[in-house]
């Protein structure tokens, strides 16, 4: 009987499964897809690869469950930071600086392996969803400022966001850069020829 390392099997399974999640993550974004494999994952737990499949059906089942959890984890840290009573422009500006911390961190970059992937229709609906709900806080703040196409808005926010995180990939100052992605959002640097 394989040794369980929790107070049943199925605290034990949940804990597994989660080790596999992180460690499939941690991969992702510092190897890439391509080594994201079940081979790969179960070495970094200290598990044969066919103890992998009875967690995950198959390479492609492994590969949807780590870009869930990522997104899962990264929405969790996203509510986690939007909790409170701020105002909506609060909200906003807030979300902006945390869409930011994050898109510059190192676990962002299992974000970005995606983006040269060739996915199936099912596999970008799913991301396609994912973003959507990471995106729905900045959204409600929008709308709650009544401003008009806060759908619009947010994608444009999102846009900056990824622009500034690039520079800071580039080599730019994150601190300098931060600062003029947070003058961007709340005035920008023509406010003064704005009638």
């Amino acid at each position: 009987m394989p040794r369980i390392d929790a107070a049943t099997v199925e605290e034990h399974h949940t804990m597994r499964r989660s080790s596999l999640l992180r460690e499939g993550l941690r991969i992702l974004a510092e190897r890439g897809p391509a080594r994201l494999t079940p081979q790969a994952v179960g070495a970094a737990v200290g598990i044969a690869r066919s103890s992998v499949y009875q967690y995950f059906s198959s390479s492609e089942d492994l590969f949807d469950a780590v870009v869930d959890f990522a997104f899962e984890s990264a929405q969790q840290r996203f509510h986690a930071a939007l909790a409170g009573d701020r105002l909506p422009g609060e909200r906003v500006l807030h979300f902006a600086c945390v869409a930011f911390d994050s898109a510059t961190d190192t676990t962002h970059r299992a974000f970005l392996s995606l983006a040269d992937l060739t996915l199936t229709d099912a596999q970008r609906r799913r991301i396609d969803q994912h973003h959507r709900a990471m995106a729905a806080p900045l959204v409600e703040a929008l709308t709650a400022l009544d401003v008009d196409h806060p759908e619009l808005r947010a994608a444009l926010i999102d846009g900056l966001v990824a622009a500034a995180a690039r520079r800071v990939r580039e080599g730019d100052d994150a601190t300098t850069v931060r600062a003029m992605l947070r003058e961007s959002i709340t005035a920008g640097p023509a406010r003064a020829a704005v009638p």
